[in-house]
């Protein structure tokens, strides 16, 4: 302190007696204090920014004109003066004055910091010390001027947060806070004194890499995050309700999530087809009834819980008419599915049958499918009104030939429609019913009678 009095004692000159009648105040509290030939502001936090206001008066009996209001020191500001233009004439009298802000906002620690402010002649020498910045706590643990806050990798929907203490008890005036950068936010109010603690949370908006900043006082802390696009949640296939599934059927198809989504997947649902049976590669007619035959496409949106086939939430396929094994393939986003469908060989199955009575010959009617495609034997038994076999009794006929030419084409599967004619004599209004039965290389199936 002795120190700074010879400074100034050498390098101030003494203020002239013609501009004694222009006084000084500080009347940044509301009261107004004189102001001699120095003033200390009192310290101040690096990265802070006090404010005082000073009041300049004339205290004589006549006007003063005033011509020049200069500052000049680092780190000092002084904010446009209440006056519009100078020169400006200053008149007596407690209502008339003219208000000085001065903001001093130092950006290191020195012994002490200066600024002379000049008011015509008059001359005013101001202190302020600067005190070290402000501590600053990362999760309760200091972290160092101008360090990276990392968020990590955090998924879209979700947030990480951290938290930060700041220590500024030598400070006088509260610290400027601000938070700046996409997806980077306070998740509580920033306290206005020069202790506090509060957090700061990321959330990615985007699965991309995100930048901001912490500003404490003029201390700056760099923020990045990596947003990362949450998988689509566990996807399954679901056939028919978990029902047993054969040949000849049109079963639903559905993919339910083991979670609701919290992501845009897409992907696609296959089909395809194994044959049981020898020289059949495939059968047309498994496939999915809308659409394209054997792809449909699948789309989750966030909220979702179940996956939308072709824009529905069910897609339905035909079974065909082929023994062999279905496979449904899912693939949604990284991950996958898959789910087997067997179509077991089963006996000759006939949907509709019919005989006709003509004038010369009977002729019987089947329609059905085959899915092992080895119909070998046919067996036909005529009865009369009284219930009795027509001689010769049972007709059996080897069909394999026959049908195995009819099924190497593939373009039907198992199916097939048989037209079977008998030549009649005698009295045929006496013919009352038949039997068929039929073999394939999964067993015989004996038909309820066609009756005539």
């Amino acid at each position: 302190m002795i120190l700074r009095a010879l400074v100034l004692a050498a390098v101030f000159p003494l203020v002239s007696f013609c501009q004694i009648q222009l006084f000084l105040v500080n009347a940044s509290n509301g009261t107004e204090t004189a102001i001699g030939a120095s003033l200390d502001l009192g310290p101040v936090g690096v990265g802070q920014t006090l404010a005082t206001t000073i009041r300049v008066r004339n205290v004589g009996a006549s006007s003063v004109q005033v011509t020049n209001i200069s500052l000049s020191g680092e780190y000092f500001s002084l904010f446009q003066p209440s006056v519009p233009t100078l020169p400006y004439t200053l008149a007596p009298g407690v209502l008339n004055f003219i208000d000085l802000e001065v903001d001093f906002s130092p950006a290191s620690v020195a012994l002490s910091d200066s600024a002379i402010l000049e008011v015509n002649a008059l001359t005013v020498v101001l202190w302020a010390p600067a005190t070290p910045p402000a501590n600053v706590y990362l999760d309760g643990a200091p972290l160092a001027a101008g360090a990276t806050i990392d968020f990590g990798s955090v998924e879209t929907g979700s947030s990480s947060a951290h938290s930060i203490t700041v220590d500024d008890s030598g400070g006088t005036s509260a610290l400027r806070v601000s938070i700046s950068g996409t997806g980077f936010q306070a998740t509580m109010p920033v306290a206005a004194d020069n202790s506090s603690s509060f957090q700061i949370a990321f959330s990615p908006p985007s699965g991309k890499a995100f930048q901001g900043a912490l500003t404490i006082g003029q201390q700056n802390f760099p923020l990045k995050g990596q947003g990362i696009t949450p998988p689509a949640p566990a996807a399954t296939i679901v056939v028919n309700n978990g029902a047993a599934v054969s040949s000849s059927q049109q079963v639903n198809v559905t993919i339910p999530l083991g979670a609701a989504s919290q992501a845009i997947a897409t992907g696609t649902l296959t089909l395809q087809f194994q044959s049981a049976v020898s020289g059949a590669t495939d059968d047309p007619a498994i496939k999915f009834v809308l659409g394209p035959t054997r792809s449909a496409s699948v789309n989750i949106a966030p909220g979702d819980t179940t996956g939308r086939i072709n824009g529905n939430p069910s897609i339905a396929f035909q079974t065909g008419t082929t023994a062999g094994s279905i496979l449904l393939t899912l693939e949604l986003g990284t991950s996958g599915s898959q789910v087997t469908i067997p179509i077991a060989p089963i006996p000759v199955n006939i949907e509709s049958s019919g005989g006709v009575v003509g004038p010369s010959e009977l002729t019987i009617s089947l329609s059905g499918f085959d899915n092992t495609h080895s119909v070998s034997q046919l067996a036909f038994t005529f009865y009369d009104t009284n219930d009795k076999a027509i001689s010769p009794g049972t007709i059996t006929f080897n069909a394999s030939s026959l049908f195995a030419n009819y099924f190497s084409s593939g373009l039907y599967g198992g199916l097939f429609s048989l037209n079977a004619a008998f030549p009649v004599t005698g009295n045929q209004t006496l013919i009352s019913t038949a039997q068929v039965a039929i073999t394939n290389s999964a067993g015989v199936i004996q038909l309820q009678r066609i009756v005539f």
